[in-house]
């Protein structure tokens, strides 16, 4: 009875440290502390969380590159969404396209709000930046931001993305830019498809290719993942 008083002794004070606890480790180091955490769940007789499986590389001949950064981590499908106050109208409007552009997927559901600790947020914006070189001018920026929280589920990855537009320049405020920023922040990197939303210069691409979905499907798995809560 005793090793279970100093076991549920250690479960609170990691509990305690876990409200402070926000750090970036390896997938592995973070794939680590969930077994030991299970470990110490199966000692006290509770359940195991499920978790996503971790992301891979797509397979698929074609497919669009994912972040390094996302490799090999465990990330849920579901999404929470805001707009930054310097966002303007026609910004929110061609991101809520974007939104429902890539929840039609069925492989990411972003809805609006702000979620729980460790879930998936991704933060829509506006900045203003005039390229020096009229040839070489950014519409808009995006990525994804890999961070690790430790809550009575174990270690939780998440990603906090963002996504935004160049108020400089307003042929940024269209779908196709904004599609392409929003699939940034989900984990895809650039393609050398000129048909898919992620080819570096806009050619007003909005619908995802095969290609598209292939990155997605590393990232997300082809299933519904379980939601952080």
């Amino acid at each position: 009875m005793k090793w279970r008083m100093w076991c549920v002794g250690g479960l609170l004070v990691l509990l305690m440290m876990g409200g402070l606890y926000h750090s970036q480790l390896t997938p592995e180091s973070t794939r680590w502390v969930n077994t030991q955490w299970d470990r110490v769940l199966r000692t006290l007789h509770l359940p195991q969380p499920a978790r996503p499986t971790p992301a891979q590389a797509a397979t698929t001949k074609g497919a669009t590159p994912i972040f390094k950064i996302i490799h090999g981590e465990s990330l849920a499908r579901t999404y929470y969404y805001r707009f930054d106050h310097n966002l303007p109208t026609d910004g929110r409007d061609v991101f809520e396209t974007a939104v429902a552009t890539f929840n039609q997927t069925g492989l990411v559901h972003l809805k609006p709000g702000v979620g729980p600790d460790g879930s998936n947020q991704v933060v829509f914006s506006a900045y203003r930046q005039t390229a020096k070189d009229p040839q070489k001018i950014e519409l808009g920026h995006g990525g994804p931001e890999i961070v690790n929280t430790l809550n009575p589920r174990g270690m939780l990855t998440s990603n906090q993305a963002m996504a935004s537009l160049n108020r400089a320049y307003p042929q940024a405020f269209n779908d196709a830019v904004a599609t392409h920023e929003l699939g940034h922040a989900l984990g895809l990197e650039h393609s050398r498809d000129i048909d898919s939303v992620m080819y570096p210069t806009n050619q007003g691409n909005t619908d995802l290719t095969t290609g598209d979905l292939a990155g997605l499907r590393g990232i997300y798995g082809s299933r519904p993942r379980v939601a952080h809560p």
